[in-house]
């Protein structure tokens, strides 16, 4: 992407800003927050597959395979490089994540699919943490970790991505990479909203794309402990599972 001066620095700032800002929001929230690391995840197996196209790295959420992967979140099995994404940035916390990871991704054998593995701190990375080379044991064994698949440059804080976004732009669509930057500071927050379910609520149904059928969402949970509701804005997610709790708080007060 070839800029002028002038642009290049508009784009650096605004970047620089973004990260930052994205780091502070998410670090804040962490806490008591159970659906964060899940939109975490989501928002960086976006961002990440805009800045690394140009090497054809695109990244997909393993979580939507196997609930709570271990070890790693996203994945692009075809270049084999992989993340393990993380909102932990408690001081004294940070090499005993890492050590966990690496221990979970050489017992599971991980090695022999993925030649690279990151380890992302969306929250940051405190100044007084010093990243420490780890020693894991598989099965009390010490276990030999590979240079090239990690080594202390594949430990990233949010904002270490602006040098990998800036050491070769102009091959980067700076402007897309803005645009999913600033999602999760944009999105709106969450608010309860008054609602007559009896009045207002039209009954409708989901389509289960597994068997190729419509059906009623309420039912499907009555079944599965775990459902995913996907579409696009403004096609009725939100009243859909106001609508579920709603019927499940009444439930429990007749009991």
């Amino acid at each position: 992407m070839d800029l002028g001066i002038e642009q290049l620095e508009q784009y650096k700032n605004q970047i620089n800003i973004g990260l930052h800002k994205t780091q502070s929001y998410i670090c804040d929230l962490k806490v008591g927050n159970s659906d964060l690391a899940f939109i975490v995840e989501l928002f960086l197996e976006e961002l990440l597959t805009e800045i690394y196209s140009y090497k054809r790295w695109y990244f997909t959420n393993i979580n939507f395979e196997r609930v709570n992967a271990p070890a790693i979140d996203l994945v692009d099995k075809k270049n084999r490089i992989c993340f393990q994404v993380t909102i932990t940035s408690a001081s004294g916390k940070i090499n005993e994540k890492i050590k966990d990871t690496l221990t979970s991704f050489y017992k599971r054998k991980l090695d022999k699919e993925y030649g690279e593995l990151y380890i992302l701190f969306a929250s940051g990375i405190p100044e007084s943490e010093k990243i420490k080379k780890i020693p894991i044991e598989i099965d009390g064994k010490p276990v030999e970790i590979k240079k090239e698949l990690f080594n202390n440059k594949h430990v990233l804080k949010l904002t270490d991505l602006f040098k990998e976004i800036f050491d070769d732009h102009k091959r980067k669509d700076l402007k897309k990479i803005i645009n999913v930057l600033f999602k999760i500071l944009n999105r709106p927050e969450k608010k309860i909203i008054p609602f007559n379910f009896e009045r207002t609520y039209i009954e409708r149904t989901v389509l289960d794309y597994k068997n190729k059928q419509n059906i009623y969402l309420i039912d499907e949970i009555e079944k599965n402990r775990l459902n995913i509701l996907l579409g696009v804005g403004g096609m009725g997610k939100t009243t859909e599972t106001n609508f579920i709790s709603n019927k499940v708080r009444v439930c429990l007060k007749m009991i």
